[in-house]
């Protein structure tokens, strides 16, 4: 179930998709214990918003959306 409070788990294989680089500012901006759930969630967005064209389609769904209803 989603959790609002957590941030979601991209699966390893994410990281050959994003690239070190990317993989890498993510995981500082998760792992920043000064920053908010909420403002990790900007951050993270603001680093995906900068990916080339067609990257987020790549990557695989987190597993936290399995629990979603299918429609």
């Amino acid at each position: 179930m989603f959790n609002p409070n957590k941030l979601c788990e991209l699966p390893p294989e994410a990281e050959h998709i994003l690239g070190p680089d990317v993989w890498g500012k993510m995981n500082e901006i998760r792992n920043n214990s000064s920053l908010s759930i909420h403002d990790k969630r900007v951050q993270i967005h603001q680093l995906f918003a900068t990916l080339p064209e067609g990257t987020l389609d790549k990557l695989p769904l987190p597993k936290e959306f399995d629990n979603l209803p299918a429609n």
